[in-house]
């Protein structure tokens, strides 16, 4: 099984999904070089370098490089996009929302990835992302390649007017390129201000 994690901040899903299942092998791309080498460690940790692949790289519809916002306290919430204009009243009392300095990344198309790193990988069995306002572009950025895609889940706004970056895609705009592309809703779980949508493919 092939596993994607796109955003892996500190591996909070995938790490356990790789050790406690053999037939894993996971991708995990996190652009934060501390969470990156944290990644890495935990991995070795966990006797699994061989199946827990960390690449230092961020994840969109384009290839090049590009400015990644540093943000205040947990990292989490860094990001190729700027943060929204109203956040104080869309996400009242997050103080970590503010940027505290850039860094130029190697950003990379997954579609490019592949064939760059991984054209040995046909198909992605799940894919994992949470790319901070950048999940449909991380989608889009699979070209002709999301045919691979079996399952998935991107994290959505819920509401338009509670977008925390500018320029991050709707909730209609990812349900719509998903209908588009052959997937279905799987279900959907809820977080403060924001959508996990679980999607599979069409049988």
């Amino acid at each position: 099984m092939i596993l994607f994690d796109v955003g892996a901040h500190h591996g909070q899903d995938s790490l356990d999904i790789t050790q406690h299942n053999p037939n894993v092998i996971c991708y995990a791309f996190e652009p934060t070089p501390e969470l990156a080498r944290l990644l890495r460690i935990a991995a070795e940790a966990r006797n699994m370098k061989d199946r827990y692949h960390v690449f230092e790289h961020a994840i969109s519809d384009f290839d090049g490089e590009a400015d990644f916002h540093m943000v205040e306290g947990d990292t989490g919430s860094a990001s190729l996009n700027e943060f929204a204009d109203n956040l104080e009243e869309t996400w009242p009392g997050r103080t970590d929302f503010k940027v505290r300095g850039s860094k130029k990344v190697n950003v990379y198309r997954l579609d490019t990835w592949l064939s760059i790193f991984a054209s040995d990988v046909t198909q992605i069995d799940h894919l994992h992302i949470d790319a901070q306002g950048c999940d449909l572009a991380v989608l889009k950025g699979l070209g002709e390649k999301l045919s691979m895609v079996q399952s998935g889940v991107v994290e959505v706004p819920q509401e338009d007017k509670l977008r925390l970056y500018k320029g991050q895609h709707t909730k209609q705009e990812a349900l719509d390129f998903l209908e588009q592309n052959g997937f279905v809703i799987d279900r959907v779980t809820s977080q403060v201000n924001e959508d996990n949508l679980y999607f599979v493919r069409k049988t």
